[in-house]
């Protein structure tokens, strides 16, 4: 596979059929057992340590996972090795378990003062169940989007990496990306790791992202085999959609999923984004009228052909920001084309790098991990024109 890592798809991302009945029935109070259940039957796939082959972990006595894009929950070792911590690039540490007791991990503001780019933040907890983590829920949720959003990269890490830390990333995804407290437990991308020789070499070109690095990208991804989102596979044959969430809220389909008035309000879509809108061959035709019975959903509507000279960068910039509005407002997003391969992830990749702030290959490999995407190679060229425009930007601010 020429060094690059795949991994295997989280399966409890996506809810059955009767669990959805269940957690709608009980939205009204979500209750501890609901989520240890959660817990207890999302399997966790091995995956290798984030910036390294399965055969350099044993290099590093650390333990840590990129969960969601730029956020990291690790162990002491990880935030203890500044070696790492330069190499995956980290900003922000936030230690939940700091100070010097049994349990405890004693770095604080000094153990950083070498290393300028990186600010730290700690909370004095101890992982007991009468502790009021809750207190630090909101003071977390803000060190992690300010750093997230200021294109960092967040450690969040107590001593082992699975309590104190992940309590405080969950309660970070459910203030700031407004998750349930389910969906947040869900969350998990593993397409997000390099491999380390990967990471050297789009280092070593980071000055120009070409067509061809992406086109490698997507070669060398691979989209595990899945369910629909909202089905066992067994329920699959009910609906004849082809549609898939490629990142929190954000919904990437083909036409009939767009036009399955009935899928849509069981999936809750707020807001449906037409890359191909029009009745030329190769096009959608629905647009607002379409949806008039639907008061809940707002459409937007893009006139594009499938063609490698159409100049789909123009509709960047306002995909992007018709995508954000949706998501921040509480909404989810279906992003569509005839068949949701091209220009519907087009878009979604560029929404991706305008609003996440991730590289084009970063973004290829979180669609990639949960849906098959196959942008045309003029659409790979304009993605990857937006890739360099956004780091001569982000290098002169």
């Amino acid at each position: 596979m020429n060094g690059i890592v795949t991994c295997e798809y989280l399966p409890g991302g996506y809810r059955s059929k009767s669990e959805s009945k269940k957690m709608t029935q009980s939205a009204e109070q979500t209750t501890g057992r609901q989520l240890q259940r959660i817990l207890h039957y999302s399997v966790t796939p091995c995956r290798p340590l984030p910036g390294f082959r399965r055969s350099d972990n044993s290099q590093f006595d650390v333990d840590c996972d990129e969960v969601y894009p730029r956020l990291y929950i690790g162990d002491a070792n990880s935030a203890k090795n500044k070696q790492y911590l330069k190499m995956m690039g980290i900003t922000h540490v936030l230690n939940t378990a700091e100070g010097t007791r049994l349990g405890q991990v004693d770095t604080g503001h000094a153990y950083y003062r070498d290393m300028p780019t990186v600010r730290y933040m700690g909370f004095p907890l101890v992982d007991q169940p009468s502790t009021d983590i809750s207190r630090y829920f909101y003071i977390a949720a803000k060190f992690i989007e300010n750093g997230i959003n200021g294109g960092g990269r967040v450690l969040v890490h107590c001593l082992v990496g699975m309590s104190r830390s992940a309590t405080c990333a969950l309660a970070y995804l459910m203030i700031c990306k407004k998750m349930s407290a389910a969906e947040a437990i869900r969350t998990y991308l593993p397409g997000g790791y390099r491999s380390k020789s990967e990471s050297k070499k789009m280092t070593q070109s980071a000055e120009q992202t070409t067509g061809r690095q992406l086109q490698r990208i997507l070669h060398y991804s691979v989209t595990p085999c899945r369910p629909l989102p909202g089905f066992r596979r067994s329920d699959n044959s009910q609906f004849d959609v082809d549609c898939d969430e490629v990142y929190p809220r954000l919904y990437i389909g083909d036409a009939n999923s767009a036009k399955n008035k009935q899928y849509l309000k069981m999936m809750g879509i707020t807001h449906v984004l037409n890359t191909a809108e029009g009745t030329r061959l190769g096009q959608v035709d629905t647009g607002h009228a379409y949806y008039r019975d639907m008061p809940t959903v707002r459409y937007m509507g893009f006139p594009l052909v499938d063609q490698p000279s159409t100049d789909i960068s123009r509709y960047f910039y306002i995909a992007a920001k018709f995508i954000e509005n949706g998501i921040n407002g509480g909404g989810r997003v279906l992003v569509h084309c005839l068949v949701g391969m091209s220009r519907s992830a087009t878009c979604a990749l560029a929404y991706l790098m305008i609003c996440k702030k991730m590289s084009a290959a970063e973004a290829i490999r979180t669609v990639r991990m949960h849906r098959d995407i196959r942008p045309n190679d003029g659409f790979i060229q304009q993605l990857a024109d937006l890739d360099n425009e956004l780091r001569r930007e982000r290098e002169r601010y």
